[in-house]
């Protein structure tokens, strides 16, 4: 079925490489728009390093190309959140990713220099203070903390758990490089990520949580509801990323190293040492 689907965007790019935003059952492509498209980069990477055929990577470096002279080019990586349409978070992360692989499998510093744009892209939406709220707001209960999290989009301007995925791209940024911020980043975001991960125990709102359940959104503003309240939207895709960047980081050891505090809300990360400012939202 992968390959499937790698076959199919590999015969049917847009004439300058890029793999469109839309398609419909027949195989018509109904919106080029946004950078939605380059997710499916990362996969024809996989192909071409499965099968070794070359019109994977040739579609895949096509593809790139498009996406980071035009969309990351112009500081406008949109429409990776499907209920939007606006510039937002994720829409780089494939361009992060991607560019990591190629680099790896094509040596062309192009794509390192590409992927650390996108990098730089995804750390501007990134949080570099805590809010602290009102002892009866969910987020309170759960010390929850805003220091390290990314927010969705300027359209969904609320903070979620896709930073668990986001860390996997600092962390092998990292690595490459031997730039110490992309691990910092890594591990700030990762810690955030991962709060409010129940374990079966936690009662919100009057509700106990299934083992594994985590809220999508979290709302630091008045968007969706009130500060500090959280949206009860248990969906599947947070595990998933968790679990994409432990399948693919397999030192598990890095993301402990330094365990968030119970009292997170106050001290984030203990032995780091952000320069950042704490503002209590009333």
């Amino acid at each position: 079925m992968g390959l499937g689907v790698c076959n199919f965007f590999s015969r049917h790019a847009a004439p300058d490489g890029k793999l469109g935003r839309f398609w419909n059952a027949e195989g018509h492509l109904l919106d080029v728009d946004g950078s939605i498209g380059s997710f499916l980069i990362w996969p024809l990477i996989k192909a071409y390093r499965i099968t070794h055929e070359h019109r994977y990577l040739q579609a895949a470096e096509q593809a790139y190309r498009a996406y980071a002279e035009d969309d990351l080019a112009r500081v406008q990586c949109t429409a990776g959140a499907l209920d939007t349409d606006c510039i937002d978070k994720e829409s780089a992360w494939p361009l992060l990713i991607a560019g990591l692989d190629l680099y790896e499998v094509t040596g062309n510093p192009y794509y390192l220099y590409q992927a650390e744009l996108a990098a730089y892209y995804m750390a501007s939406w990134q949080w570099h203070y805590t809010l602290i709220y009102p002892d009866d707001t969910p987020a309170a209960e759960m010390s929850y903390d805003t220091f390290g999290g990314t927010s969705v989009s300027v359209q969904h301007h609320h903070l979620d758990p896709w930073g668990a995925l986001v860390a996997l791209g600092w962390l092998r940024l990292a690595a490459i490089t031997g730039k110490e911020i992309w691990r910092q980043r890594a591990l700030a975001t990762w810690h955030q990520s991962t709060m409010g991960l129940s374990d079966g125990s936690l009662t919100l709102k009057g509700i106990t949580r299934p083992p594994g359940g985590q809220d999508e959104g979290f709302f630091h503003t008045r968007w969706g509801g009130e500060p500090g309240d959280v949206s009860d939207w248990l969906v599947a895709w947070p595990t998933a990323l968790r679990l994409i960047t432990l399948m693919h980081w397999p030192k598990w050891n890095d993301l402990e190293s330094k365990k968030v505090s119970e009292n997170s809300a106050r001290d984030p990360l203990p032995g780091y040492e952000p320069n950042v400012s704490r503002l209590t939202i009333r």
